[in-house]
């Protein structure tokens, strides 16, 4: 195995640096030299149940140019990735009716929220 990377259900690399206890993943999409590459959907699992998802496009196995998450906690963010960062304009929806759009870089808001 990569470091760095997990290997989903039919071995195709992803990236997840802190893999959980009893955490899976499956990649529908095209694959190259072994990663996950193109557009497709991931889905993240906990003991096989659904619980988060990203669509979009991928390259070597990260979330790179546009992708929407969806978090296991309900907040979702549709925008620009770079390298598996969220790193562009994005739009971020927390579960609790906030909302931020703007942009980002290296996984954290530029801006404040108004």
């Amino acid at each position: 195995m990569v470091s760095g990377y997990i290997n989903d259900i039919n071995g195709i690399l992803i990236w997840n640096p802190v893999p959980g206890k009893d955490e899976t993943a499956h990649w529908s999409g095209d694959s190259r030299e072994g990663y996950a590459n193109g557009e497709g959907l991931l889905t993240w699992y906990h003991r096989k149940k659904e619980v988060s998802s990203y669509r979009g496009s991928m390259k070597r196995g990260k979330p790179e140019g546009f992708g929407i998450y969806k978090f296991a906690d309900g907040d979702i963010y549709a925008g620009q990735w770079k390298a598996g960062l969220r790193h562009g304009n994005g739009k971020f929806w927390f579960r609790d009716g906030r909302f931020y759009s703007g942009p980002w870089m290296n996984d954290k808001r530029v801006k404040r929220m108004v």
